[in-house]
């Protein structure tokens, strides 16, 4: 009776190790195809933020090279002004400003 007892004992310890390895590469698979989706998320969101930051990049490079081209556009206006102020006039100005500039 006590052999009898100690191979079922045995079987029941053997069929439990078997569920427990049964369970444990279902874990285990399981975990690995977690991990290959996580990876696979995280390479898109990787490619959709480097796709935001180059569209920004071109987009804040246009709008610098516009500002810089107005900006551009009013100093040759300037210019233009004071080349047109003729000899004369730019002597009356100095002239005029001559003492102030002196006194500081």
């Amino acid at each position: 009776m006590e052999d009898d007892l100690l191979a079922r004992v045995l079987s029941a310890e053997k069929e439990i190790q078997a569920y427990l390895d049964t369970e444990r590469t279902k874990v285990l698979e399981w975990l690995e195809r977690k991990r290959q989706e996580a990876e696979a998320e995280f390479g898109e969101e990787e490619h959709r933020l480097r796709e935001e930051v180059r569209l920004s990049s071109e987009s804040s490079r246009a709008a610098a090279i516009t500002e810089a081209g107005k900006i551009i556009d009013t100093a040759e206006q300037r210019a233009a002004i004071l080349l047109s102020i003729g000899d004369d006039t730019l002597k009356e100005i100095v002239m005029k400003r001559i003492g102030l500039i002196l006194m500081e």
